[in-house]
């Protein structure tokens, strides 16, 4: 998640340079949002401030699929 063109497009080419499959980049909260809930992810890079809005919801999205769910 980067809001911010040219940084997204160097962090794109570097990730995919490096093997990973990259879904983004995305230039606001709801849209990271949609694809943590819908999408499988080993690994996330986030902007601490995308678009004039925090990240922390992604985060904790985030947090939230990889904390084993109790019964």
């Amino acid at each position: 998640a980067e809001d911010e063109p040219l940084i997204a497009l160097d962090l794109e080419n570097c990730l995919n340079g490096a093997g990973f499959h990259v879904l983004g980049p995305v230039q606001r909260v709801r849209q990271a949002l949609d694809i943590v809930a819908s999408e499988h992810l080993d690994a996330a890079v986030l902007d601490v401030n995308l678009g004039g809005e925090p990240i922390w919801p992604v985060a904790q999205a985030l947090a939230a699929k990889l904390l084993p769910s109790s019964a």
